[in-house]
């Protein structure tokens, strides 16, 4: 459950990265700093109680958020945020390579510099750490501002700032345990040393400076005495530090007894609870595991090495492979299989009972919790319905018998109206579809409706052809790999620049030339990323099927998908193509999708043609009810090009992209142009078009 927030994950090459950028102040200055920053466990439980097994309420989230946004804002330098869960308390280590921008004297002058300075962004001066230390005041330096300003930002938490001016040293957790478990030293002995007797002149030997072995005894046995009563002090110093030491322990000891006391008693709270059930549970306990598996989408082994059972029943199972706990997985078996007769027991009145307990938590309305593999679906699902961002969505699960399928929003009556489901909506029916896509082998799909885009979906694409796509600029909002061989894209085509009815065109055109050429219908279901497709033909070799996994996920319109339904429009005047028969227009519809891709054109000659086509249409407008004599204007086009050494193709491609209303104009458009290019490639053409006036005309 970490995660990398900041930075790409290597934390030394997102150091050498910021610092391969600015020069060091000094040669031998520190490159680097890192940071801790938490609280106790006792904050995290209480904002987020399920931390543990996944379950991040928005104040933890925000708590997150709020560091990564504070340390982007203050430290330019920043390098690298890595959150860590896997520990007894929720913490963030940050990288910072200490970045100054400052005023650099030099002889003729100086200037703005910005430098990796570690002393200017958390060190001081010897001289203002005295005198943080002389008067008390931890303010006075940058370190005591900085955990001043942090208590400031995590104050809507409900976090305080730790003592101020506080005398305690940090120590890591190596030292603080060899302090605890350091033996104590031996209590130090008294000096024993014997003074022999004054000599009788002794006054007399002082007076002239004598020293007797008197004076050198008692010399002696003062040194020892003063070591003593320093070891002695010494001694007393570690009795106490030992002492306060155990006495956390104690205390420790005593919160963690006390909470397993609490634990104790809400199980001892749950068994009466389930008082009607010891009968039940022992039924539950005793599902067979491999339906449970089923269940759990757990495709792993049932037994261990000398084929005895991994588990001793199904809720060890549910706990261990969902990661939920005791009371969880009760209640996960429950909405698994409590009023399954065959599963539970045949035996009426336990049936009976089962029910009662199920009844009573469907009336408490409590959500069957979910399990590891369920977060994870959830959590991709979310990633591929915020890139599509649509307004409602079908939910369709199909089956390998096409009589099994069903849509679940389809109404068993046909009065009623179909109903559909919005993305918090699917979030929740997570559990449902797995259930289906695992136990009874469904194929989950989505089919997306919104009032601002179309949903054109590319299938069964190749990595090589999904490269070119991207290489010709398609722009997807959602990329999935639906087997070991195919890549499904959807592209987003804003409605308000498209007609459904040329947009449609373009759309199986493409899946003609990159995906799949027996796709026709605009509006497509396509996988939901997380569920198995359950296809027999992509059975992997060992019996699994695959996971329709996301690639990536970006909310964005496709530009190029945009600009390609516009060139056709812009050569197709729809109101006067509904005269044309279906089949000749279909016929035509396929030969203008045919056209090279703009991206095949000369950038140049495509804004010459525009600019000259916008021309002559301008210009024309009123000479005519019909305007300006567009099949002239081709023709002039193209001489005009010819004549350039430009070449048929290019030629050719220009008319067809750029001329107004061609298909209303021509049935065969590719007729017309062939016609025009035809005039160019005779010797003598048997009849010579006349030119209009407009080609007196400067050349736009």
């Amino acid at each position: 459950m970490n995660r990398t927030l900041y930075g790409t994950g290597n934390v030394q090459a997102d150091v050498a990265a910021v610092l391969g950028q600015y020069k060091k102040a000094h040669k031998d200055g520190t490159p680097c700093a890192e940071m801790i920053l938490t609280a106790d466990d006792e904050f995290f439980n209480s904002i987020s109680p399920g931390w543990r097994n996944g379950v991040y309420t928005d104040q933890f989230k925000g708590w997150v958020r709020t560091n990564v946004e504070w340390l982007k804002r203050k430290y330019p330098g920043l390098a690298s945020v890595t959150l860590h869960m896997d520990e007894h308390t929720p913490h963030l280590h940050v990288m910072v390579v200490p970045l100054s921008t400052y005023e650099q004297r030099y002889r003729r002058g100086s200037k703005t510099v910005t430098k990796v300075h570690y002393n200017k962004v958390f060190g001081d001066d010897a001289a203002i750490i005295a005198e943080a230390r002389k008067t008390n005041n931890s303010e006075l330096t940058k370190l005591g501002r900085l955990q001043t300003e942090y208590a400031n930002v995590m104050r809507p938490f409900g976090l305080v700032r730790g003592v101020k001016n506080s005398r305690a040293h940090h120590r890591t957790v190596k030292q603080y345990h060899d302090a605890v478990n350091k033996p104590l030293a031996d209590r130090p002995v008294k000096p024993s040393i014997q003074l022999p007797e004054k000599p009788a002149l002794y006054v007399a030997m002082k007076a002239a400076g004598i020293d007797t072995a008197y004076d050198k005894a008692l010399a002696e046995l003062e040194m020892e005495t003063s070591r003593y009563e320093s070891d002695v002090a010494s001694y007393q110093v570690q009795l106490e530090s030992k002492a306060k030491e155990f006495d956390r322990m104690k205390d420790e000891n005593k919160t963690l007894k006390q909470s397993l006391r609490i634990k104790d008693e809400q199980i001892a709270k749950l068994s009466e609870e389930l008082t009607l059930s010891k009968e039940v549970i022992d039924r539950l306990r005793k599902s067979p595991l491999q339906g449970v598996a089923q269940a759990l989408g757990y495709d792993g082994l049932l037994t261990n090495e000398n084929g005895s059972p991994k588990w001793k029943g199904a809720i060890d199972m549910v706990k261990d492979v969902g990661g939920l706990d005791y009371k969880q997985a009760v209640a996960w078996l429950y909405h698994e299989f409590g009023a399954n007769d065959a599963v539970l027991l045949s035996a009426n009145e336990a049936v009976a009972v089962a029910r009662e307990h199920v009844q009573e938590i469907e009336g408490r309305k409590e959500p069957r919790p979910y399990t590891k593999q369920e977060y994870a679906i959830r959590a991709e699902l979310a990633k591929q319905l915020d890139a599509l961002n649509a307004d409602k969505y079908r939910v369709t699960l199909m089956h390998q018998d096409a009589g099994r399928s069903y849509n679940l929003g389809k109404a068993r009556t046909p009065d009623t109206a179909e109903r559909f489901f919005k993305r918090d909506e699917l979030l929740d029916m997570v559990p449902k579809l797995n259930n289906e896509n695992w136990r009874r082998e469904y194929n989950v799909f989505i089919t997306p409706f919104s009032d601002r885009y179309w949903y054109v979906l590319m299938d069964d694409m190749t990595p090589d052809s999904l490269a070119k796509m991207k290489a010709d600029g398609h722009a997807f909002s959602v990329i999935q790999k639906t087997s070991t061989a195919s890549i499904q894209g959807v592209m987003l085509l804003p409605k308000d620049a498209a007609d459904k009815d040329v947009g449609n065109a373009v759309f199986r055109t493409l899946n003609l030339e990159y995906g799949d050429p027996n796709i026709s219908g605009f509006v497509h279901p396509f996988r939901a990323v997380g569920f198995r497709n359950v296809k027999p033909k992509h059975r992997l070799s060992d019996g699994r099927f695959p996971v329709v996994t996301l690639l990536e996920a970006a909310h964005s319109a496709c530009k190029r998908l945009a600009g390609l339904v516009r060139d056709v429009m812009m050569q197709t005047d729809l109101t006067a193509a509904q005269a044309v028969p279906e089949a000749v227009r279909k016929q035509s519809m396929q030969r203008l999708a045919d056209v090279p891709p703009s991206a095949a054109l000369d950038p140049t000659i495509a804004r010459e043609a525009a600019q000259f086509y916008g021309w002559v249409v301008e210009r024309y407008k009123g000479h005519s009810e019909k305007g300006a004599d567009l099949s002239t204007a081709d023709f002039m086009l193209a001489k005009r090009l010819h004549e350039r050494g430009i070449a048929a193709d290019q030629i050719k491609a220009a008319i067809l992209q750029h001329s107004p209303n061609l298909l209303g104009r021509h049935r065969d458009t590719s007729y017309h142009v062939n016609r025009i290019l035809s005039r160019f490639q005779s010797p003598e053409p048997a009849e010579q078009e006349t030119e209009p006036d407009v080609d007196h005309t400067p050349k736009p």
